[in-house]
């Protein structure tokens, strides 16, 4: 009869046995690592596969006159720790900047990283700024000034901070 050490470190060899199986039955795939050539923040999700692993956060309706109501969208990739805006305008003529804003990660000044007009009917969309060095939101100012500033609504709004 084998001694209760014995049967213990046999025991142990078989769940580690088990584990490296298991481990080795799911090998890392290399067709989800980022592909980012100049580096993820910055750079157009487009450009690389961050889309891949695209996650909704959150949205924002505008009152606007068109048949179609624009919206503008936070979206995030865990694989490249990204977060990046989408905002479909459907008709010219009205002033709208795309805006996405910073709140460091201890606290400080919010700063608007990203910002660019959206004057025609089409589809915007900024670049992606890291998810690791704060929060962020997403906003369509009537102007280069954040709308949580001023009662902006309803045609100018930010989503919630993420």
């Amino acid at each position: 009869m084998p001694s209760l050490k014995a049967a213990a470190a046999a025991a142990a060899a078989a769940m580690l046995t088990w584990a490296g199986l298991a481990f080795a039955a799911t090998p890392a795939r290399a067709d989800i690592e980022p592909y980012c050539p100049d580096g993820c923040v910055g750079a157009s999700v487009g450009d690389t596969n961050c889309r891949s692993d695209d996650v909704f956060l959150t949205a924002i309706t505008l009152d606007d006159p068109a048949t179609q109501t624009p919206v503008a969208e936070l979206h995030y990739s865990r694989m490249c720790q990204t977060y990046w805006g989408q905002y479909q305008s459907y008709y010219d003529g009205v002033a709208r900047w795309v805006q996405l804003y910073n709140h460091p990660q201890y606290g400080g000044i919010n700063t608007r990283i990203y910002d660019a007009s959206a004057f025609n009917a089409g589809y915007y969309e900024t670049t992606m700024v890291s998810s690791v060095s704060g929060s962020v939101k997403f906003c369509l100012s009537g102007d280069t000034t954040d709308p949580d500033t001023y009662d902006a609504a309803p045609n100018y709004d930010c989503t919630v901070w993420m």
